[in-house]
């Protein structure tokens, strides 16, 4: 291969580079497109301390007026019928004789303990004591959290490294329980994993791999070495989170089945998966394309859609 990628290993700063006007940027003696200087772009490193969290995070602070300007601009311009601040029931939605249904009510975090390295156990023992949580009960905060903290990590996601930076940033100590081989497994191939680490274990994370809980009795949490069977028992433990995934919240959906024609649901109320497939289901559903024959594009549909679009080719 000859050439080089213009900007690549010569630092971020090459593929941002800053201009007192704009410039074209043209292309490199290898014929490789140079990043086009921006008027008032600026490169700097800063020290992450620096770096603060913005204090109107729209899951802490949602901006009420502008809701309400959205269902506004939605009734004026295409007369639909917004309803905030309004539950929607199986009896709701009947006495509105839909022509159709679409359901799109999310998840909610799983509070069984079950995890698929130990599939016999559908319920873990002890789940249902007040010092059991999940972590969007940590996120939200309106459950007290005590000194010692243990998480059960079943995901071994950057969510997870969230969850037990907030508690350790809120005083807790925090032990990690894994069922998997590393920490945050998933976090590797997004080229984070060394950067969580280094937070964490500076703020002072404890962790277990290759371990998942028997019981929670109490202030004591039972766990077993997923290879060996052998258990061990953490004692003096205030608060247990769970770290678990999500369960489809499809009460809804399974209510109107078969009392109301046409009802779809799409997005984590099938199941819950990542946010792509919440935007694409959410687009077939606005197209309404239910079945898989009207969402498959078949070979040379895309070209025949052209030439009635845009017209033949000369």
């Amino acid at each position: 291969m000859t050439g080089r990628r213009g900007g690549l290993g010569r630092g971020l700063g090459a593929l941002i580079p800053a201009a007192t006007e704009m410039v074209p940027g043209g292309l490199d003696g290898d014929g490789v497109p140079i990043p086009r200087a921006v008027n008032g772009a600026v490169f700097r490193e800063i020290p992450l301390d620096e770096i603060t969290p913005n204090p109107r995070q729209p899951r802490t602070a949602f901006d009420e007026d502008a809701l309400e300007e959205l269902a506004a601009s939605l009734r004026g311009r295409f007369g639909v019928d917004v309803r905030l601040s309004t539950e929607a029931t199986p009896q709701l939605v009947r006495e509105l004789a839909p022509d159709g249904v679409v359901v799109a009510t999310g998840a909610l975090p799983s509070r069984s303990g079950f995890s698929s390295v130990n599939p016999l156990v559908d319920t873990l023992p002890g789940v249902d004591q007040d010092n059991v949580l999940t972590s969007w009960d940590v996120l939200e905060g309106e459950r007290p959290v005590g000194r010692r903290v243990v998480v059960l990590d079943d995901d071994g996601t950057r969510a997870v490294a969230g969850v037990c930076e907030v508690l350790l940033d809120r005083g807790s100590e925090v032990e990690l329980v894994s069922r998997w081989n590393a920490l945050f497994p998933t976090t590797l191939t997004t080229l984070d994993m060394a950067h969580l680490y280094s937070r964490l274990f500076g703020k002072g994370l404890a962790y277990r791999l290759n371990a998942w809980a028997g019981a929670i009795e109490g202030d004591r949490v039972v766990v077993f070495n997923l290879y060996t069977g052998a258990a061990e028992t953490i004692e003096d433990v205030d608060t247990v989170v769970l770290a678990a995934g999500a369960k489809a919240n499809d009460g809804l959906y399974l209510a109107l089945k078969g009392e109301v024609g046409n009802v779809h649901r799409f997005g984590d109320c099938v199941a819950p998966r990542k946010l792509d497939h919440a935007v694409y289901e959410g687009y077939i559903a606005g197209r309404e394309l239910w079945s898989a024959d009207e969402r498959y594009i078949y070979e040379g549909e895309l070209e025949r859609w052209e030439e009635a679009t845009v017209g033949s080719p000369m």
